[in-house]
């Protein structure tokens, strides 16, 4: 910003040795020199303060998105139509084979039988989590592709039929 006593030295000079501008320069220049650089660091510190205090109170201020999942309840909705729906087919195909895979009759439909117990537990395991984040994506990709290998577990138990 300028030299210690700056402003002063803008004072016009008046003659006479004792005129009243004469006085007052001499007073800003004697109250800068006891001042020093502690009172301008902590002018330009009380202006930059100020200053920002003003921007902060004079911001745009946005409305807040209350909505911040990661799917919307529309589309929520929808995933969870579809889940449903997958489940009740894959539901009707588990009862198809379950007659095979109670009393399995080879050691594959034995493993097959392992390996849905496996599937299931993580589908139930994948569920709990999506209900407590019901619109986390991630999630949902992972149960349907727990899903499509039951699917694909179950339509597999049917071809072996023996």
């Amino acid at each position: 910003m300028g030299g210690v006593g700056r402003t002063c030295c803008f004072l016009p000079t008046l003659r006479g040795r004792d005129s009243r501008l004469e006085i007052a320069k001499r007073r800003c220049a004697r109250a800068a020199r006891l001042l020093g650089q502690p009172f301008v660091l902590a002018t330009n510190r009380a202006r930059t303060q100020i200053s920002g205090g003003w921007v902060y109170l004079h911001r745009p201020i946005q409305k807040p998105d209350n909505d911040k999942s990661l799917l919307k309840s529309s589309t929520l909705k929808e995933v969870e139509s579809a889940e449903s729906s997958y489940e009740r087919a894959i539901d009707k195909l588990a009862a198809e084979t379950k007659p095979q895979l109670e009393n399995p009759a080879t050691p594959l439909l034995a493993n097959y039988h392992e390996k849905l117990l496996v599937l299931d537990s993580a589908i139930a395991d994948l569920r709990a989590q999506a209900g407590l984040n019901p619109s986390n994506a991630q999630l949902r990709y992972q149960l349907l592709a727990m899903y499509r290998e039951k699917q694909h577990t179950l339509e597999e138990v049917l071809e072996a039929k023996p």
